[in-house]
């Protein structure tokens, strides 16, 4: 009888982290998938060079417009991920006072979020416009210009509140082994369900 509830005990443990991780997985996607619709397009073509009816205008109206501008967010890319989502990095005690306290006990579970490691990007590239790849790491030392990817993301692992509405991780940026920058991101979920930057630190850039 005694060993009856144990495995009872032990299978609805087994249930609740089974759910548990299923729900950290789907967050997980859904972020990833929104910061690379927020931050993946192209760069935009430099602005023709002015008419001679507009060498004395400083409105900017003959540069490219803000509609072509626009267009641009809608390009389909392929974005390379790298495939190990690093523990998040979180040094800068000045503007740590500025955050809410919900928020810096994210950014204490730092030091415990373990590296993870990404094998498919199917159900995020079912909730991002792009086409999202895993990035192969030998064409990334091996190259600069990483011709095979138009955009390449580095996340770090995300900590998450207990209900899934807060988040907090790293991203790094890049068009070339000689261009990028990398961001901290605090992200709130909306009622709806949306995800929404709510205060982001540029890291470094190279």
């Amino acid at each position: 009888m005694i060993k009856y509830y144990i495995l009872v005990a032990t299978l609805i443990m087994w249930s609740c982290k089974s759910k548990a991780n299923l729900e950290n997985v789907s967050n997980l996607e859904d972020v990833m998938a929104f910061i690379i619709d927020a931050k993946a397009f192209p760069i935009p073509p430099p602005p023709p060079p002015p008419p001679p009816s507009a060498l004395n205008d400083t409105t900017g109206a003959w540069q490219l417009s803000e509609k072509f501008v626009d267009s641009l967010k809608s390009v389909k890319l392929k974005v390379g991920v790298h495939p190990i989502l690093e523990t998040p990095i979180f040094d800068d005690k000045i503007s740590l006072v500025e955050i809410p306290d919900s928020y810096k006990k994210l950014i204490k579970q730092f030091p415990n979020i373990e590296d993870i490691k990404i094998s498919s990007f199917k159900n995020i590239n079912a909730k991002s416009r792009h086409s999202v790849v895993l990035a192969d790491t030998l064409i990334l030392k091996e190259s600069r210009d990483w011709r095979e990817y138009d955009m390449v993301f580095k996340f770090s692992n995300v900590a998450f509140s207990s209900d899934y509405n807060k988040a907090a991780l790293s991203v790094g940026f890049s068009n070339s082994a000689l261009a990028g920058y990398g961001v901290f991101y605090l992200l709130d979920k909306t009622k709806s369900g949306e995800w929404v930057i709510f205060k982001s630190r540029q890291l470094q850039e190279w």
